[in-house]
């Protein structure tokens, strides 16, 4: 064979090669998208995809383990059992790297969230209905007992030092499986893929209705407060959360309406105003965190963390003087719904 002919051999294998990798990615672009739904972590889910329909066993699967790892609510799952008898050896890495993540937000953010609140919201009572019971003496003794040091953790266990001591990593648990979700569809090669769990989200590439994400945002500024409004946001190659809600607070003496959380630094319901928190931004893990985080903190440190960093975008719905207020970062967009 010539030069000139091992040349041309060359050549048309190198056409050959592009045109079958243009024709999987036309396939992937122009083909089927798989819908997936059901409830996990306490939460409802649905999840779309625009690929191979062999990965719903797989995502089913890494589904199922989040749920059998850190649903507290469920009673044989891996949480609820450290919750139970103070012990747990690990079924696989999971909780171990999801124990880690969570320290390293609370680490970040001076306590403003902890995975083990749990005892704390239990004493407070739902809709904080014992806080006549909850003396500073009281607190105190729950806040010393919320502690990381009261527990030793290894790769292969979690040992409590102290009676009582609980898990909960509710606050960062469905954002930290849709980031597991969204690698595994990633690695896959699949590129069009909308994620959701209650109030956390992903999406990437198109959608199948070709609509933004969407959320509910009641009573905006300069909406009166009997009405409801239904706003969108764009959401594309980013992760989405929310925390907080309209319809779950409790009114103090005054009759001024309060967030439902607990702050973990003070042991009592927080009293800075804020309402809900909304975050963009590159990993739902990260959203997620940051969205009950600046629930916790102050509404001028909530937005400092937001604008600081120029990866993220946020919006907060607060209390000034019994009239709802909204602030939004100047890349947080909101178009009505159609």
């Amino acid at each position: 064979m010539t030069a000139k002919m091992k040349r041309w051999g060359i050549l048309v294998l190198g056409v050959a090669i592009s045109a079958a990798i243009a024709w999987q990615r036309s396939s992937r672009e122009s083909g089927t998208f798989f819908f997936m739904e059901g409830r996990a972590l306490g939460v409802f889910y649905s999840l779309s995809y625009l690929g191979d329909a062999v990965l719903e066993s797989s995502l089913d699967s890494i589904i199922l383990t989040f749920d059998q790892t850190l649903n507290y609510q469920r009673t044989d799952a891996e949480i609820s059992l450290f919750n139970r008898n103070g012990f747990v050896a690990f079924r696989s890495p999971l909780l171990y790297e999801a124990l880690m993540e969570s320290q390293r937000y609370s680490d970040a953010y001076q306590g403003a969230v902890n995975h083990f609140i749990l005892p704390l919201i239990t004493a407070w009572g739902q809709d904080f209905s014992n806080k006549r019971l909850m003396t500073d003496e009281r607190i105190a003794e729950l806040i010393a007992l919320c502690q990381p040091e009261n527990v030793e953790i290894t790769r292969e266990y979690a040992q409590a030092k102290k009676e009582g001591v609980m898990i909960n990593l509710s606050y960062i648990d469905k954002g930290y499986l849709i980031d597991h979700l969204a690698d595994f569809l990633l690695g896959h090669g699949v590129r069009n893929f909308q994620i959701e769990f209650g109030t956390d989200a992903i999406s990437y590439g198109k959608s199948p209705g070709k609509k933004d994400h969407r959320l509910v945002i009641i009573n905006p500024e300069g909406v009166e407060a009997s009405k409801t409004m239904i706003k969108e946001t764009k959401l594309t190659n980013m992760a989405y959360s929310s925390s907080g809600n309209f319809e779950r607070f409790y009114v103090d003496e005054k009759g001024f309406k309060h967030s439902h959380l607990l702050d973990p630094r003070t042991g009592k319901p927080i009293d800075n105003k804020i309402l809900s928190a909304h975050i963009k931004a590159p990993t739902c893990t990260q959203a997620d965190a940051l969205a009950t985080i600046c629930m916790i903190l102050s509404l001028e440190e909530s937005q400092h963390l937001i604008t600081s960093d120029p990866d993220l975008e946020g919006m907060i719905v607060y209390n000034e003087a019994g009239n709802l207020r909204t602030w939004r970062s100047k890349g947080f967009e909101l178009v009505d719904s159609n």
